[in-house]
C-alpha cells in the first residue's frame, strides 16, 4: 500500500511542477500559486506515512525556500523539474 502512495504522491507533486512550468507565462498567478502549492505539498510530506522519498523531498523544500521573482522561478521550476525526471529514472 505505501509503495502506491507514495508514487502516486510523487505523481501528484511531479505534475504541480509541471503545472506551474506550463503556466509560468500566462497572465495572472497561476504559476506562482502553483508553486505555494507544490512547496506546501513538499513541506507536509515528511508527516504522510507510507511516503518515504525524504531526502528527495527535503532537497526539493530547500530549493524552494527562498522567494524568486516571476524570471527566477522559471530557472527554479527547470530545476526542480529535471530533479523530479532523474528521480523517477531511479525507481524504474
Amino acid at each position: 500500500m505505501s509503495t502506491k502512495l507514495e508514487e502516486r504522491y510523487f505523481d501528484l507533486t511531479m505534475k504541480v511542477v509541471s503545472y506551474a512550468l506550463e503556466f509560468v507565462d500566462a497572465p495572472g498567478y497561476s504559476s506562482l500559486r502553483l508553486t505555494d502549492l507544490l512547496e506546501n505539498l513538499v513541506s507536509i510530506s515528511s508527516l504522510i506515512k507510507g511516503v518515504d522519498k525524504q531526502e528527495f523531498y527535503k532537497k526539493i523544500e530547500e530549493k524552494l525556500a527562498g522567494q524568486v521573482d516571476a524570471e527566477d522561478r522559471v530557472s527554479l521550476l527547470n530545476e526542480i523539474n529535471i530533479l523530479y525526471i532523474e528521480e523517477w529514472k531511479k525507481s524504474k
